[in-house]
């Protein structure tokens, strides 16, 4: 048996384990949004959670666990369990699962709920045994718990930093790599050996390292894509593919009735981009409606032109050969890796992409779409946005979301030319017009619908939507009308037009319920129908990915509950039941507070890099610090008021960064990171002294012997808190989840002083 009596080898412990845990849930996420769907990729905190609660209730259960704590043997099983769950996940999806289009999930129920088990069951095994390291841990340190705690809280700081940062530059199999050298580390610093053996030690781990790489790069060249489309008579390629901090990015080649088509597809085709062939000199101006020349055909000036969602540029070749070459063309792409695998393929070398790129009138701009329309004042006669990828973004991850609230349009709005065209052309172009309305009233607008011409398009049963701060006339929605042929394009409302749908010119005309608006605060189209809800999908006739959003929500809070209530039945593991409620209490506010802050300050960021990387380690960063400070000021320390603090912190941060979004959200970004740093700090300090508190009022009061549960209660806390915010902000919205974490602050204020009142322990006096 080995102990660890030093107490920095200790905290370097805490620091490595935690580090390689929290890189190693972020990389899941990532990993599940390929092969189970976007919706799916917040499985990794429950995962991640669940897993560290498991191994420390098993030590808390087990006290042979603590008496015989060996840390080599433990950090041995982790790093080899680590590297087998990993590489037996990517084995059973090599060779037992393809990967299918999201758009498929409805029909595939039954194989994405058993491909979740198989996620689930391979990869919560890590997380147990770092569970246990934890829990040993924290039972030793318990007289120093704020120090050792900071120590965990930094290590999760550090892996949120780095790991967007990694994928920015390397390929998932190369992440992954640095996460087993990461651990191979943390295996060699704990065992003690003879220079001459570690050094043999090393060099075996590094070839086992590279074998693991090379398994890796293997198993992303060979996954079955093939699923991409439901027809089993078109056979898809995956040419080339990449991952980086957005989205795995393929280049595939799709062969249908003998014609091949070249797309971009992010993770598993929740998302895909076209790329079309430049043919220099090829004017194609035509006089039938299409989603593109409408402005010509009515005669509009096109001499600038802006793309939102430009991918590889498609719809800028298109709308190149309309205007014959003569207007200034700005694409708006957030994705680098579009852009850059065509570029980089031989295989597309005649479809001329980067010639046109290289012209000097088109200009494709890699950058978040906001940041883009917040930080310029030209003008364009036409914007085009071409993609419904902005609702496709359910989660905190992306920023493609904030591009359809009424914030977004009023940006759009400020850039359209008084004569120009705003092209909406969408599936649900029609769930745009209360925002676009509303837009357009906030900026003193009047009359809005004879500013808008609604299009059926028969691509796919899609909506276009035209719009112009300048009336249409008449002649001009005759010239729509009359390029519209039977079978293809029919106008659906027009202002004067007499075969406009009832409904749509309803729509459009009457007022609009604050509940059709999205807005920065709750940018999401698709709620979770709640009302609809039952535990038979079929029978609610509910939307499939919110009924699994919403069941996976029960079943973990089911599980986590279940587990908390089993480990305080029996009286020599039970809790006080102030403690427990106390550490539940906070557990679950954190996370409600984390992850809406993240979602906010992502917007401010306009950069999903930064907003993971500065925000999220930013905030563990100051709960790091928090821990520290109740260690130094422990005998200071008064829960009655920190609670009070924190609710005061947690609301007034609603106001702060909704002021900047409005008002800061144009300046630099080394400026702004500054700033979001400032307005996370003071709450991420508060936050991180509520967990040392508790378990150093259990020391306090000779119960020190029931430390190891409290990780795992707080972790479970953290379970449910981290699933009810990311299922619920769909419907609640961001400053609700803030809101509802400072009530928690304010009634825990009223617990405490309750218990310090009428307990006989006193357990959470001071």
């Amino acid at each position: 048996m080995t102990k660890l009596t030093n107490f920095r080898a200790q905290t370097l412990l805490v620091f490595l384990t935690v580090l390689c845990c929290l890189m190693l849930e972020l990389i899941l996420s990532k990993i599940a949004s390929f092969h189970l769907g976007q919706s799916y990729s917040y499985i990794a905190i429950p995962i991640t959670f669940l897993g560290l609660a498991l191994g420390s209730f098993h030590a808390h259960l087990n006290r042979r666990i603590i008496e015989n704590f060996d840390v080599p043997r433990y950090t041995l099983l982790f790093i080899v369990v680590t590297a087998l769950s990993l590489a037996a996940m990517f084995s059973v999806f090599l060779y037992l699962f393809p990967v299918y289009s999201e758009s498929r999930a409805n029909a595939l129920s039954l194989f994405y709920l058993c491909k979740t088990l198989v996620f689930i069951a391979t990869t919560i095994v890590p997380f147990y045994f770092a569970g246990r390291i934890l829990a040993v841990t924290y039972f030793i340190n318990r007289e120093n718990i704020g120090k050792i705690y900071s120590a965990d809280l930094w290590g999760a700081s550090t892996a949120c930093f780095v790991t967007p940062l990694l994928f920015h530059f390397f390929d998932l199999p190369d992440v992954l790599f640095v996460v087993v050298v990461c651990l191979s580390v943390l295996g060699l610093i704990f065992r003690p050996m003879t220079r001459v053996r570690r050094l043999a030690v090393a060099a075996l781990l590094v070839l086992l390292c590279f074998g693991f790489r090379f398994f890796m790069v293997h198993a992303e060249e060979n996954f079955d894509v093939s699923g991409f489309e439901p027809d089993p008579e078109v056979h898809v390629t995956q040419l080339a593919h990449r991952w980086n901090e957005f989205s795995r990015v393929a280049l595939t080649a799709t062969e249908r009735n003998g014609r091949v088509d070249y797309a971009v597809k992010h993770d598993n085709a929740r998302s895909n981009v076209h790329v079309w062939r430049y043919i220099p000199a090829n004017v194609r101006p035509s006089d039938e409606l299409s989603t593109m020349n409408a402005p010509f055909i009515i005669g509009r000036k096109a001499r600038t032109m802006m793309v939102m969602f430009a991918g590889c540029g498609a719809e800028m070749i298109r709308l190149n050969e309309l205007a014959g070459g003569r207007s200034d063309i700005t694409g708006v792409e957030l994705n680098p890796l579009v852009r850059d695998l065509v570029l980089q393929s031989d295989v597309l070398e005649d479809y001329r992409i980067p010639e046109f790129l290289s012209l000097p009138n088109i200009h494709l701009v890699i950058q978040e779409g906001r940041h883009f329309l917040a930080e310029g004042e030209d003008k364009f006669d036409l914007i085009y946005m071409g993609s419904d990828a902005a609702t496709g973004e359910r989660l905190t991850v992306y920023s493609r979301k904030y591009l359809d609230s009424v914030e977004a349009y009023v940006l759009y709005l400020k850039r359209l030319e008084e004569n120009g065209v705003f092209v909406i052309y969408h599936k649900n172009a029609l769930g745009r017009i209360p925002m676009l309305r509303a837009a357009y009233e906030s900026l003193g607008g009047r009359d809005f619908g004879k500013r808008v011409i609604i299009v059926r398009s028969p691509d796919r049963g899609n909506t276009e939507m035209f719009f112009s701060w300048s009336e249409f006339t008449p002649k001009e929605v005759d010239d729509i009308v009359s390029r519209c042929k039977p079978g293809k394009y029919r106008v659906r409302y027009a202002p004067g037009y007499r075969g406009s749908n009832p409904g749509i010119a309803a729509l459009v005309n009457d007022p609009v319920g604050d509940s059709k608006i999205l807005t920065d605060d709750k940018p999401y189209f698709e709620g979770l129908a709640l009302e609809k809800y039952s535990l038979n999908p079929e029978e609610g006739k509910q939307n499939f990915l919110g009924w699994v959003r919403i069941t996976t929500f029960l079943i973990i809070t089911l599980v986590s509950l279940l587990l908390i209530v089993g480990i305080s039945v029996p009286r020599r593991t039970r809790l006080p039941a102030s403690v427990l409620f106390f550490l539940l209490a906070t557990g679950l506010s954190y996370m409600l507070c984390e992850i809406a802050l993240m979602a906010k300050l992502e917007l401010f960021l306009q950069v999903p890099l930064l907003s993971m990387a500065v925000v999220l380690s930013v905030f563990l960063l100051a709960g790091g610090v928090g821990s520290r400070l109740s260690q130094r000021y422990r005998h200071r320390l008064d829960m009655r008021v920190v609670p009070v603090v924190a609710a005061f912190l947690v609301f007034g941060s609603i106001f702060l960064v909704d002021a900047m979004n409005v008002h800061l959200i144009g300046l630099p970004t080394p400026v702004k990171l500054v700033l979001a740093a400032l307005a996370v700090f003071p709450v991420g300090i508060c936050l991180g002294l509520f967990y040392p508190f508790a378990v150093t009022s259990l020391v306090k009061h000779d119960l020190g012997d029931v430390v190891p549960i409290t990780y795992g209660v707080s972790t479970l806390a953290s379970v449910i808190g981290a699933n009810y915010a990311i299922t619920f902000m769909v419907e609640v919205g961001f400053n609700s989840l803030l809101k509802q974490a400072a009530v928690v602050y304010l009634g825990l204020t009223v617990f405490v002083a309750l218990s310090i009142a009428f307990s006989k322990l006193k357990l959470l006096r001071a």
